[in-house]
Parts: structure tokens; C-alpha cells; sequence
């Protein structure tokens, strides 16, 4: 009972801004988007036995990105850098998006039922490491790269304090700039250590308290949230609390405090993104965001839509030999988001490109809904893999990897790809240092 009222005041909340009466009004858009909502908020609530997983937080993403953020902006007569599209251009690119959900879905309810997850028999040498994984040289291993972390995050803040807890305004200028592939390196690579560390401890069963704070604390200085652009701190803290806190566990609700920081956390750290001495912080419901460059996915991929931008694969070699340096292969494509900036002459190049209009600029419409097939053929195999094998063994680490993926989803959704697979290799290169780490005999 209380999860169908849970659903009846979630859904009836999204109507609101839906259906609510503007500048422009679009009976037939307000509809789609209904829809659009309501599948959205089926799937929250669908799984009860798996309240988190990346079948829920894509449900999440199409909610907010590409549902509510769409009717605000139609209805406000919001054109990010000069761009009229009319209602035809919306309904269009919304009824698209009612196809990619349903693709998605049967692709993932069939692939969930049928994928077949071997659980792998653990050898007695691994039965060993599993009850027992981290002895007294590995502990202070694991102790000395959280702290050759931290203090390289603190060498390239200038060893100030207040440059490593605000993003930025007045205390970015004491930062050490640092080559763009070193910068990436140590912010996508090694700082994520700290986190895998922490969680490494935890999963290990690691229950000496003055370690496990000593590790605590270096994560916390490491990667302070107000220090961190946003979709760094959910894949910092995600995977965090999750381990940590039971909370975050029960049912239902990780899809409520993840619809309630999309709308009151992440606007809230974005006060430190310029943040300046004596600047008043604003903290609450904040439903302006919507027509910011925030929640810019949805033109984009109306714009690669209404002006049939297609490379034909071109963009999609950026993203696959991300790893390779420009400085060996000048005509490296850069993210698609870029791309189509300079392409227009903006100003402003730091645009994003959603996932699916990746899929279009490199193969067309075939693209979009080949992309929606593979990202619900993924969601549905790592899915089972974690709720059939992973979530039973106390002490897998794999469960790390797992979380990673769960936190980066929403930055891959909304895009560009060459950074947000970039980006998530980092992370996921980070975590197997860590496991060979702590798993070596």
C-alpha cells in the first residue's frame, strides 16, 4: 500500500510542471510527456527485490533530462544559444524518446530474464583471501596510496586547505595547473583510489576502527564534495553510501534520494562552482535549473535530430581509441557535444551530447535505437550479474566495479561519450590497481 501511494504522489509531482500553464502551451507535448513520466515512474518501482541497479537510474535520467526538463523549457520559450524549435521539433524528439524507452524495456525485461550468470567456483587459495584478505603489509599498503593521493590533491591545490573544499571563484587561483592528460590522470585515475581503498576495507571486512577512520578521513579531504564537479561526487559517494549505509539499501529508497538530489543536492554544489568569499548559499527545491545550460541534453539531441548531423562513425573513433594522445593523432575527434559547437561558431564549447544523440551523429535513427538495444543488453546483464551472484558474497570486491558503473550511467546518458568513457575507465582502471592490491597473494 504505501509503495502505491509512494507512486501516486511521485507520478502526480511530475504532472505538475508536465501540465502546468506557460508561455507556450502544447496539449499534445504535455501528453507525450505524461506518458513519458508515467513508464519512467513504473519502472521506479518495478524490481522491489533490487531497489538500485542502472535499469532504475536510466528511468531517472529519461525523467528528469528528458521529460520534465523539455517541458519546462517549451513551456518558458527557453532556446539555449539563439535556437528556436517549434512544437513539432519537441514532439518529435519526445515521441523518440517514447520509442527508446519501450525499446529499452522489452530489450532489458527479455535480456534480464533470460541472461544466464554462471557463478564462478572460487579456488581454496581465493576462499582464503576472501575470508581473510588484508593482513598487516597490505593494510599499510593500501594506507600509503590513500595518503599519496591525498597529498598529491592537496600539491596541486597549492597546499591550501580552502582551494581543495570550493570549486572555485576566489580560491581556484592558488591551483597548480597541470598538462590536460596529467590532470586527467590524476583526477580520473588516482584520486578515485581513495574511494576504492575505503571500500576495499569495508567490503574486506576490515574492523580495526582507527585504520578504517584513518581512511575514512583521507576519502573525505581527498574528495570533499563542494570540491568536486558534480558528477564526480555521485561517483564518489554513490558507491559509499550504498556500502555504508544501510539506508540507501532499502527498498525504494535510492531512487527517492536520487530524484531528491537532482532537484535540492546537485543545485546546491553548483553554489561552489564560482564560489567567492562571502557569497550567500542557496539551498532547496530548485526548479530554475531546468533552464540552465544544466539540462542542455535535450536540445542537443533535438538539434542533431531537426539538422541531420550524421558522421558516420567518425565521432565514435574518438570514443574507442579515447586512450590514444592527441599529440600522435591531430585529427582526433573531439567530444560530440564540441564538435557540434565549433561546427556553429558558439562561444560556449562545454555543451553536452546525450547518449542517444551519439547514437545519432555517428549512425542516424539506425543508431539511436541500435545504442538503446546495447545500453539495455549491458543494464541487464550487469544487473542480474550483482543481484544473483555479487549481492551474496559478503566480501567480493567485484561489487565495487558494479557500483562505479551505477554511478557513472547518469554522466554517460547525458554525455558527451569521449569524456564520460574516458572518465568511467579511469574509474574502473583505479579499481582493478586497487583489487590486485588487496587480492594478491
Amino acid at each position: 500500500m504505501l509503495r502505491i501511494l509512494l507512486f501516486i504522489i511521485l507520478y502526480f509531482s511530475c504532472l505538475l510542471p508536465i501540465w502546468e500553464l506557460g508561455l507556450i502551451n502544447s496539449a499534445d507535448l504535455s501528453m507525450l510527456n505524461s506518458v513519458i513520466a508515467l513508464i519512467c515512474c513504473i519502472a521506479f518501482f518495478l524490481y522491489p527485490s533490487k531497489p538500485y541497479s542502472l535499469y532504475k537510474i536510466f528511468h531517472v535520467f529519461i525523467l528528469f533530462f528528458f521529460c520534465i526538463a523539455p517541458s519546462i523549457q517549451y513551456k518558458n520559450n527557453i532556446h539555449f544559444f539563439g535556437t528556436y524549435f517549434s512544437e513539432d521539433s519537441y514532439l518529435q524528439a519526445s515521441f523518440l524518446v517514447l520509442l527508446i524507452l519501450l525499446v529499452y524495456n522489452i530489450v532489458y525485461i527479455t535480456t534480464f530474464a533470460k541472461a544466464k550468470i554462471k557463478e564462478r567456483h572460487l579456488t581454496h587459495v581465493e576462499l582464503l583471501r576472501e575470508e581473510k584478505p588484508i593482513g598487516r603489509w597490505r593494510g599499510l599498503c593500501m594506507l600509503g596510496v590513500s595518503l599519496f593521493t591525498f597529498l598529491l590533491v592537496f600539491y596541486t591545490n597549492g597546499f591550501n586547505f580552502a582551494s581543495m573544499l570550493f570549486r572555485g571563484g576566489d580560491f581556484s587561483e592558488e591551483r597548480i595547473e597541470l598538462e590536460r592528460s596529467a590532470g586527467l590522470i590524476v583526477g580520473n585515475f588516482l584520486k578515485p583510489m581513495s574511494m576504492v581503498i575505503l571500500l576495499a576495507a569495508y567490503i574486506a571486512g576490515v574492523r580495526q576502527k582507527a585504520f578504517f577512520a584513518i581512511l575514512l578521513i583521507l576519502f573525505l579531504l581527498t574528495c570533499p564534495v563542494t570540491g568536486m564537479a558534480r558528477f564526480s561526487v555521485a561517483a564518489m559517494y554513490i558507491p559509499v553510501c550504498l556500502n555504508m549505509i544501510p539506508l540507501f539499501r532499502r527498498k525504494d529508497v535510492f531512487v527517492l534520494i536520487l530524484c531528491f538530489s537532482l532537484l535540492v543536492v546537485f543545485p546546491f554544489l553548483d553554489n561552489f562552482r564560482y564560489y567567492s568569499a562571502g557569497q550567500e548559499l542557496e539551498f532547496g527545491l530548485n526548479f530554475d535549473q531546468f533552464t540552465e545550460l544544466h539540462f542542455d541534453s535535450y536540445s542537443m539531441f533535438m538539434r542533431v535530430l531537426s539538422e541531420n548531423i550524421i558522421t558516420w562513425g567518425h565521432q565514435l573513433l574518438g570514443v574507442l581509441f579515447f586512450w590514444v594522445p592527441r599529440s600522435l593523432w591531430p585529427t582526433k575527434p573531439i567530444g560530440s557535444g564540441a564538435f557540434l559547437a565549433h561546427e556553429k561558431g558558439w562561444y560556449f564549447t562545454n555543451v553536452s551530447m546525450p547518449f542517444f544523440g551519439e547514437g545519432y551523429i555517428n549512425f542516424g535513427l539506425l543508431g539511436v535505437f541500435v545504442f538503446a538495444v546495447l545500453l539495455s543488453v549491458v543494464s541487464a546483464v550487469e544487473d542480474k550479474r550483482y543481484w544473483s551472484v555479487l549481492v551474496k558474497r559478503e566480501h567480493d570486491l567485484r561489487k565495487i566495479r558494479y557500483f562505479i558503473l551505477l554511478a557513472m550511467l547518469m554522466f554517460i546518458l547525458r554525455g558527451d561519450l569521449l569524456s564520460s568513457i574516458a572518465f568511467t575507465c579511469g574509474y574502473i582502471a583505479s579499481y582493478y590497481i586497487i583489487k590486485r592490491l588487496v587480492l594478491r597473494r
